[in-house]
């Protein structure tokens, strides 16, 4: 079972760094992965007036588009992201690249 060697990602995950070290506030995102296979996404968009909190835009995801450690994303409309993952409890790491030169941290949120 993949959530048995890689870890679960269901729960919510808010991104505290990348391999440049801590992101700004308003660079912070936070997904919520529900084990029916569906979630919520929310990021800080940024208009004339400054930084708003965007929340609860929805998806569904799932494992295993390239082995056990992968992971899809898709927000309809041709927008499906992929990413490879580890995940060790309180972290939760995705990259686009299988080596994890380039990546993001996220840390379990409540």
């Amino acid at each position: 079972c993949t959530e048995e060697r890689f870890g679960s990602v269901v729960g919510c995950w808010e991104l505290e760094s990348d391999e440049y070290g801590y992101v700004e506030d308003v660079m912070v995102d936070k997904y919520y992965f529900y084990a029916d296979g569906t979630g919520t996404y929310g990021y800080y968009d940024r208009d004339a007036y400054g930084y708003y909190w965007v929340g609860d835009v929805p998806f569904s995801w799932g494992y295993g588009w390239d082995g056990p450690e992968s992971i899809w994303m898709d927000f309809g409309y041709g927008e499906r992201y992929y990413y490879y993952y580890e995940c060790d409890g309180p972290n939760l790491v995705l990259s686009k690249d299988p080596y994890f030169r380039t990546w993001l941290n996220y840390v379990r949120s409540y």
